[in-house]
């Protein structure tokens, strides 16, 4: 059995992988889902929250287990669970990317999306330390193909997501990100993160496991059996 920390993307928190933990558990598995900085339950200011800070915490959470970890990685969470591979590839296994941003060194967050996408998802704050989603974005594009009352339990919960983590660029070397095994879950019907979106950054980074399942962006909700077996595919090897 393994020990796994769910790592959230952004606007999101711990809330979302409500559905998929006890799927996990279930297999004897032992789970942390923490919330990142300014995320969930956690109030830190946005003008406070950066990348460093978003690696810290899940390097705790990492520290907090005895033993190697999995990292699982959702959207955004890329970034920091390649961050925290660079910084303690001893303790990690394996990295799970899951519909996830997988960058090479010295990229970011927003020269990806908007060399991908050529247009934003979001709309900063009029002091430009936030980024937010329109109802349109939320309901047609990251929850797609979710059910009216899953959107209506996640739309409170949805935060203003802060924009600094999204302009610091990744620091990642062959001997420590590299030396740590990877797999990429595709999520085939996702609108944030396009399918062959996701499958050019993998031909990037080649991984040595991926799996497909046909889900949206947020697959924890919508088809989180889906995403339980193919979490267990990967941790089978």
């Amino acid at each position: 059995m393994a020990n796994l920390v769910l790592v959230h993307g952004a606007w999101h928190g711990a809330w979302c992988w409500s559905k998929l933990v006890p799927l996990l558990t279930a297999q004897g598995h032992q789970v942390s889902t923490p919330d990142l900085p300014g995320h969930g339950g956690d109030t830190t200011p946005l003008t406070r929250i950066t990348m460093k800070r978003y690696v810290r915490r899940i390097v705790e959470s990492v520290n907090a287990f005895d033993g190697e970890v999995i990292l699982v990685g959702h959207s955004m969470a890329g970034l920091v669970i390649s961050q925290v591979a660079e910084q303690l590839p001893e303790r990690i296994s394996r990295l799970v990317y899951v519909t996830a941003f997988l960058l090479p060194n010295g990229k970011d967050l927003f020269s990806a999306m908007q060399h991908e996408r050529g247009q934003s998802l979001s709309t900063a704050t009029e002091n430009g330390a936030g980024l937010v989603i329109s109802d349109q974005i939320f309901s047609d594009i990251f929850y797609s193909d979710c059910s009216d009352a899953d959107r209506a339990w996640a739309k409170p919960q949805v935060v203003t997501q802060a924009a600094l983590p999204f302009a610091a660029s990744l620091v990642l070397t062959d001997e420590s990100f590299g030396s740590v095994p990877r797999a990429y879950i595709h999520c085939e019907l996702d609108r944030v993160i396009p399918l062959d979106e996701q499958v050019e950054m993998v031909s990037g980074s080649p991984c040595q496991q991926v799996a497909h399942i046909a889900a949206g962006h947020m697959a924890m909700i919508s088809e989180p059996l889906l995403l339980a077996g193919a979490i267990e595919q990967v941790i089978a090897g």
